[in-house]
């Protein structure tokens, strides 16, 4: 029983994780079609910013405002950029968690080289995202491209395991976010989510085991033993408190 509950509630949390990722890509993909229609209030705002670059101060800032909402939609951690390819310009359009536009130049480059990589400007919104490692830190990016202008989302892989720190897996327990050649990439114990980086084969033991359809990870988590014998004896202590209840009500009647 206690294990089903905890498979139910990470079923619940992968589902959330997929679905999260299709409205962004689904986002991102539909800002680039809007070429094609009359009116586009994006791309009215990025032909400010080239047809005259000494005024695009006001175009830049009415972009970030226009995806402010996208930080309650998402969540802060998810990052927006634009990327000019051909001027090789980059003007981040979310805010950070430091509450600014700057970002790590690591990070930065990083961004910029993916987007300078995409060859395929048709509907990709079914893609999974693509993996990026800079600066000692691992990303999940997706990137929509158009006429040499990009937009993109990037997210630091420790918050896709942050959800599961609810489910109390036990000290000998652990989340494990492990990509598609069988290493480690992000691990969730009791102590917290640390950063194990790519090479690091997965322990191998799990209990419960979730593959994500819109990222190139899957997740593992295993509960450990003393952790499935202390629910089962708070459920055990909840079930003799109400039988004692409803022997005692019986005794009164």
């Amino acid at each position: 029983r206690a294990l089903r509950d905890m498979d139910e509630m990470s079923t619940l949390y992968t589902n959330e994780l997929d679905n999260r990722f299709l409205r962004i890509s689904r986002k991102l993909f539909s800002t680039i079609m809007e070429k094609r229609q009359p009116g586009s209030v994006f791309w009215n705002y990025v032909n400010m910013i080239l047809d005259e670059e000494e005024t695009m101060e006001y175009p830049l800032s009415r972009l970030r405002e226009l995806y402010l909402s996208g930080i309650w939609e998402y969540g802060q951690e998810y990052q927006l950029f634009l990327y000019l390819n051909e001027r090789n310009e980059y003007w981040h359009l979310s805010l950070t968690p430091e509450g600014g536009y700057t970002v790590p130049e690591a990070v930065k480059e990083a961004m910029k080289e993916q987007a300078r990589a995409v060859q395929d400007d048709s509907y990709s919104v079914k893609k999974k995202w693509n993996i990026v490692t800079c600066g000692g830190e691992t990303y999940m990016c997706k990137i929509a491209q158009g006429e040499g202008v990009s937009i993109g989302c990037y997210v630091n892989v420790k918050s896709i395991l942050e959800p599961f720190s609810r489910i109390t897996v036990g000290e000998q327990g652990y989340v494990c976010l492990v990509d598609e050649e069988g290493n480690c990439v992000v691990l969730l114990t009791h102590e917290g989510i640390s950063d194990v980086g790519s090479g690091n084969e997965a322990v191998g033991v799990y209990s419960i085991r979730k593959t994500l359809r819109q990222a190139p990870f899957e997740i593992q988590m295993r509960v450990s033993g003393e952790r499935l014998i202390q629910i089962m004896m708070g459920s055990v202590v909840v079930l003799a408190v109400i039988a004692g209840i409803l022997i005692g009500a019986a005794a009164f009647i």
